[in-house]
């Protein structure tokens, strides 16, 4: 009982110190499929998902941003799953996808990205998160899981005038697994090497970058969950604990994104460095 306690305590001193990140209007979003308060099964937000099983239309952003994730469809909604004493959103790798209206980025380039992911399958290229539409966009970011055919992570960074850095985890993330996945953006770095790092359990994942550096700001798309666009490709294979998207103009610390792993964490339930 007591332990019960100091978990629920500890858990509401997180998120209130992550969403204690946005006060100062920082763009982003929180989504939290452990509160099932913040999901429903229509586009509306009219009937709320109350069990295992049911199908998830809507999602509510806890940023205070408003960017709540929707699914094009009924056919797109990924399934709300509570098993193994976790809650997440299961999304079947061949139509599950939300999407978020146009979220402005054009003032920043630096961005932090934490979330709780089960990867199911390495057989092809697949995305988790994606600002824009990739190779179409201008500045569009892609954070794939996996990135190619094989057993990695990755993020790409768009800029259709200098081409594409990139950064690709080594190969030692062989689906079936568990991870908390975490990228640190700095778009305003001359080089491929500072403008990228990924974090995988709050380790440091170094690899080789490629590609030019891209140098600017981001831009003014939807954010695409689990899918490229509304849901035409890509679609991820796995479980989604929660994220959290923080786009701060000077942006966060390893310290604050250390404490939204620690958040994430509490529904993922992984071993953190």
């Amino acid at each position: 009982m007591k332990a019960a306690l100091f978990v629920t305590l500890f858990g509401r001193t997180l998120i209130r110190q992550v969403q204690a990140m946005f006060i100062a209007g920082e763009q982003g979003f929180i989504y939290d499929p452990s509160d099932i308060s913040t999901l429903f099964q229509d586009a509306a937000g009219t009937t709320p998902v109350t069990a295992s099983g049911q199908s998830v239309r809507l999602m509510l952003d806890k940023s205070g941003r408003g960017n709540h994730a929707t699914a094009p469809s009924d056919a797109a909604r990924p399934v709300y799953t509570e098993a193994g004493g976790l809650k997440y959103l299961a999304c079947n790798g061949t139509s599950s996808a939300m999407a978020t209206a146009s979220v402005d980025l054009t003032g920043t380039a630096k961005c932090t990205f934490v979330s709780g992911l089960r990867k199911l399958s390495d057989a092809s290229a697949r995305i988790v998160l994606e600002h824009g539409v990739g190779g179409v966009d201008a500045v569009a970011t892609t954070i794939n899981a996996p990135r190619t055919v094989g057993a990695d992570y990755g993020i790409d960074l768009r800029d259709a005038s200098a081409g594409t850095s990139r950064r690709i985890t080594p190969v030692f993330y062989s689906a079936p697994i568990t991870n908390i996945f975490s990228v640190a953006c700095d778009r305003s770095q001359a080089t491929p090497a500072d403008e990228l790092h990924l974090y995988v359990n709050d380790a440091l994942s170094e690899d080789t970058a490629t590609g030019p550096g891209v140098v600017g700001n981001f831009g003014n798309y939807p954010m695409n969950l689990f899918a490229r666009g509304s849901g035409a490709s890509l679609w991820f294979n796995g479980n989604f604990y929660g994220a959290v998207f923080n786009a701060r103009a000077t942006g966060i610390s390893a310290a604050e994104r250390r404490i939204m792993e620690r958040w994430v964490n509490l529904n993922t339930q992984v071993t953190l460095a």
